[in-house]
């Protein structure tokens, strides 16, 4: 009798939870267009920073204008990084364990994260909080 493994990859499926249960509406509508949302969010971030002028280790999010980023570049693993650990409440320590910044930088990139997406602490955060008081 042959044995065959099947494995099932859910393409970004904790930040596919998170877009509908929060709701959060940029993340559904990106998932719903087939767009990357780790590249976008990578976008989104790099926009902030460049209109802020705000100064990140390595020259993060300022290496090329904010529209031009993709896949293969690190500020787009930084924010793949940043959407997980952030959906999931990591703390800003843990964060900068992870992502390899120093800590009071791996806390700026939450907040902006957060500032992008209010709706990922207002809405999902609170939700599974209210879940777990019942």
């Amino acid at each position: 009798m042959a044995k065959i493994w099947v494995f099932g990859d859910y393409s970004q499926a904790e930040a596919r939870v998170v877009a509908w249960k929060g709701p959060v509406p940029s993340l559904r509508r990106w998932f719903s267009e087939g767009i990357d949302v780790h590249t976008q969010v990578a976008r989104h971030i790099a926009q902030f920073v460049q209109t802020r002028g705000l100064k990140l280790p390595r020259n993060l999010f300022m290496t090329k204008p904010w529209g031009q980023y993709a896949k293969g570049d690190p500020e787009r693993d930084l924010s793949k990084a940043t959407v997980h650990g952030n959906n999931y409440g990591l703390g800003k320590r843990k964060f900068a364990l992870i992502t390899g910044l120093p800590e009071a930088y791996a806390g700026q990139v939450q907040d902006i994260y957060h500032h992008l997406f209010p709706e990922v602490r207002a809405n999902y955060h609170a939700g599974i909080a209210a879940e777990l008081r019942k």
